[in-house]
């Protein structure tokens, strides 16, 4: 909503993205969370050899572990969406939403490395994002209630 006035249909393009990040998120945590039910003794588990149940539970992870990637895909662009928001809102500083299209652009290549070239593929490709996301919550808390439009 906030950055809505800038650009309506990138606001909600950047808000379809997140929602749906957010969704696949959810769906990679219940793939982590559900492969420590396969190593349990109960709901029919034991019909299971301990090899079969501990390649469930790797599967389980690995899927996890895509989905996140997926996850961080969609953030990615959702994150540099906003940024390009912010840069031109003109009631934010122009910096952070650079540095939040540098981090989106850090989470989208993280993903794509981590599909398409896996030993390519490095964490350090996240970190950009802290640079502009505690920014941006420093700001909002010293002065987010006493936006005024920046010329």
């Amino acid at each position: 909503m906030l950055l809505k006035p800038v650009n309506k249909n990138l606001a909600l393009l950047s808000a379809f993205f997140g929602i749906a990040s957010m969704v696949l998120f959810a769906v990679a945590q219940s793939a982590y969370f559900g492969a420590s039910l396969v190593l349990r003794d109960g709901g029919g588990m034991t019909t299971f050899s301990p090899d079969q149940r501990h390649a469930l539970a790797y599967l389980g992870v690995r899927m996890s572990q895509t989905i996140a990637t997926l996850f961080l895909l969609l953030y990615g662009i959702a994150s540099a969406l906003r940024g390009y928001l912010m840069m031109r809102s003109g009631y934010l500083p122009r910096v952070i939403g650079i540095l939040f299209m540098i981090g989106g652009a850090g989470f989208f290549l993280r993903s794509v490395t981590y599909l398409l070239a896996p030993s390519l593929s490095t964490q350090l490709l996240l970190i950009p994002m802290a640079f502009a996301a505690i920014p941006l919550m420093i700001w909002l808390l010293v002065r987010g209630g006493r936006i005024a439009a920046v010329a």
